[in-house]
């Protein structure tokens, strides 16, 4: 089911992992806000950036009116700007969020830089003062369910990632998996190559890496050792209830199941004015 909000279109879903008792929190992804430095213009979402602008600032408007937490996963900016997190900071005002970063948190400007982690580095003591959360890996507990955020906007994970994952399951509580990239599935990826588009997943198989057009693309998303490992015990940790993501851009959000009996929800693109509330029982 899904019901507007002002200028938002807003679907509903709800999780059973055994909450203490239930609550919900508003899930938002990818509004990729795009004010731009006047040193620095920028093109891109010209077209609907008022839009955009809007929808964020009603996502934001919805959480306030409600006590209700926003759970970003990620591109909450398009690019790394003063006017984008001078914006973010006041439509966040008052807003209780947890926040898992994306990709284009780091983005200088899009295209100008190979994105890696030396790259990211030496963007982050800019960008994460903006933010009221940690960048590579938080924990939040709300009624007895553990939302972990995970940074893998660049398609890896990282051992000390790992290490950390495995602390917080070992809390005894059930954790839902908060990040940017969407883990591979089958029908997640031929979602987008039959759009005609790579799949923009975690641990793609090379198989498929290997018939991207761009060698950018198979360099970037080809998995290393302890992303795999790190996939592997995400499917297998029981305490891993749910996973949510975003980075797709999708018209509808995409419920795909990750393994058996552990789902994995992938959101609508918010640039477009699409969120969903998520019910935890």
């Amino acid at each position: 089911m899904s019901f507007s909000y002002k200028s938002l279109k807003i679907d509903e879903l709800t999780i059973k992992i055994g909450a203490e008792k239930p609550f919900s929190v508003l899930h938002v992804t990818d509004s990729h806000l795009a004010r731009f430095d006047p040193e620095r213009p920028c093109n891109r979402f010209a077209d609907i950036r008022d839009d955009i602008d809007r929808y964020f600032a009603e996502s934001c408007e919805f959480c306030r009116e409600r006590n209700m937490i926003m759970l970003h996963t990620g591109d909450v900016v398009d690019f790394v700007s003063e006017a984008n997190f001078d914006y973010m900071k006041q439509c966040f005002d008052g807003v209780d969020y947890i926040c898992a970063t994306g990709n284009h948190e780091f983005c200088h400007w899009v295209g100008d830089a190979t994105e890696n982690q030396q790259y990211k580095w030496r963007m982050l003591s800019r960008v994460g003062k903006h933010f009221r959360c940690n960048m590579h890996f938080d924990s939040r507990v709300v009624n007895g369910v553990n939302f972990v955020t995970v940074d893998n906007g660049y398609y890896m994970f990282t051992e000390g990632q790992l290490e950390m994952l495995k602390a917080e399951a070992a809390r005894g509580l059930p954790i839902v998996l908060c990040m940017h990239t969407p883990i591979y599935t089958p029908a997640l990826a031929k979602k987008a190559i039959d759009s005609g588009t790579p799949a923009y997943l975690v641990a793609t198989p090379l198989e498929i890496i290997e018939t991207y057009r761009e060698s950018y693309r198979r360099f970037q998303q080809e998995a290393d050792d302890i992303t795999l490992r790190t996939v592997e015990y995400i499917k297998n940790e029981p305490m891993i209830k749910a996973i949510i993501a975003g980075h797709l851009h999708r018209p509808e959000p995409f419920d795909d199941e990750l393994c058996a009996g552990k789902m994995q929800y992938v959101g609508s693109g918010g640039f477009e004015g699409v969120a969903r509330v998520i019910r935890v029982e």
